[in-house]
């Protein structure tokens, strides 16, 4: 397995890693130190999202590595027993990655990404699966930008959300998808902000969306960003900001009412914690995490809702000496509660960047290996293990 999840910052530049980015050998002009958030240890290729509709039916997307430096698409199939690489048509002679995927069905897909262009140009991607084949579609995004996000409630109705760069700033991005194109749909953007990005969307219907990721004031840190859609709108839902200094990477709506979100907040001691944000149908609240002490250092990239009362999010952690050598970390909500699970840690270290729960009982996650390949790990109610390649 391989593959890897490109992130652009949220204060115009685009890095790779994991989660922020190895672009192939190309990179776009960072940002100011001061000015980068998340950023991720691990180098390489992996996978950066699932979608499940059974236990017995998954496709993950991310990043195949190729000679020079050079990368592309990349989607897995699970069937129960094994990973089978998909034929993904690549959209870029040099680089280009799949960050998500939703699957309707177990034969309809849509993959979203981005592609480099090169003159400092990033743009959006999005692949179908229909009827047993890939194929590149057309997304009307502007000329730089890139797709992180993807929910699709069924074949024909799928909403997209990333960043598009203009004048040298981020602004959020949103796609819908009717069946046959992609169309722009208008965010807006908070007051009083110089950039935003959403990172993660979920669709418990086709009228209600929930985006998540983050803004940055005139001048400040990075604060959490959430916007609704309605069927015909965006609107910004407001959201908790922990330690004034946060952002949401991931969200998963169990129904109309109930969304859960997580992330990561960097308090000024200088230790980025997980955050978990939780929405009862009238307002954003933040919940308490379980803390690590092998791993102080931890954040939290996705999360999966089977139900409202039972959610998995999947992310990263640092043993306290800073090397990448911490088994993941992986929390669970009962309904009451967050605890951790114990998860395997077969690479030496592993970011987990996505998962999938088609049930109460099962779970797929994704991610990258700080010393090796691509990981999906699968948890059956009973504990987590590594899937056969």
């Amino acid at each position: 397995m391989s593959g890897i999840r490109v992130t652009c910052c949220v204060v115009f530049c685009c890095l790779a890693a994991a989660s922020s980015g190895r672009v192939g050998g190309d990179r776009l002009a960072p940002a100011p130190a001061d000015e980068l958030f998340h950023t991720s240890f691990f180098l390489g290729p992996g996978l950066g999202s699932v979608s499940c509709v059974s236990a017995r039916a998954c496709v993950a997307v991310g990043e195949r590595a190729l000679p020079h430096g050079r990368g592309t698409v990349l989607a897995e199939r699970w069937n129960g027993s094994r990973w089978s690489a998909e034929r993904t048509p690549s959209p870029s002679r040099r680089v280009s990655v799949l960050n998500a995927v939703s699957c309707p069905s177990a034969q309809a897909c849509i993959a979203v990404g981005s592609a480099f262009a090169g003159r400092n140009r990033i743009l959006a991607v999005a692949e179908g699966l229909r009827r047993g084949r890939w194929s590149i579609e057309r997304v009307g995004a502007p000329s730089s930008a890139e797709l992180r996000g993807v929910s699709c409630t069924s074949p024909s109705d799928c909403i997209a959300v990333g960043v598009a760069f203009e004048h040298g700033s981020g602004v959020a991005l949103a796609e819908l998808w009717d069946g046959h194109s992609w169309s722009l749909r208008s965010t807006p953007r908070p007051r009083g902000t110089s950039a935003s990005e959403l990172n993660s969307v979920s669709c418990a219907s086709a009228s209600a969306c929930t985006a998540v990721g983050d803004a940055v004031p005139g001048v400040g840190s990075p604060e959490t960003l959430v916007e609704r859609w309605d069927g015909e709108r965006w609107s910004i839902q407001p959201s908790p900001t922990p330690h004034g200094y946060a952002e949401l990477e991931g969200v998963s709506c169990a129904s109309t009412r109930t969304c859960t979100a997580v992330g990561i907040a960097w308090p000024r001691t200088g230790q980025r914690m997980p955050v978990a944000e939780r929405w009862h149908g009238a307002t954003w609240s933040t919940q308490r995490l379980p803390t690590r002490s092998d791993a102080p250092d931890s954040g939290l990239n996705d999360v999966s809702c089977a139900s409202a009362n039972a959610c998995t999010a999947v992310g990263w952690a640092l043993t306290p000496d800073l090397l990448a050598d911490a088994p993941p970390r992986v929390v669970r909500w009962n309904g009451l509660r967050w605890s951790d699970q114990s998860a395997p840690n077969p690479h030496g270290g592993v970011e987990l960047e996505g998962v999938s729960c088609p049930s109460l009982t099962a779970c797929k996650a994704v991610g990258i290996g700080a010393h090796g390949p691509g990981v999906a790990e699968n948890w059956d109610a009973l504990g987590w293990s590594v899937d056969p390649g």
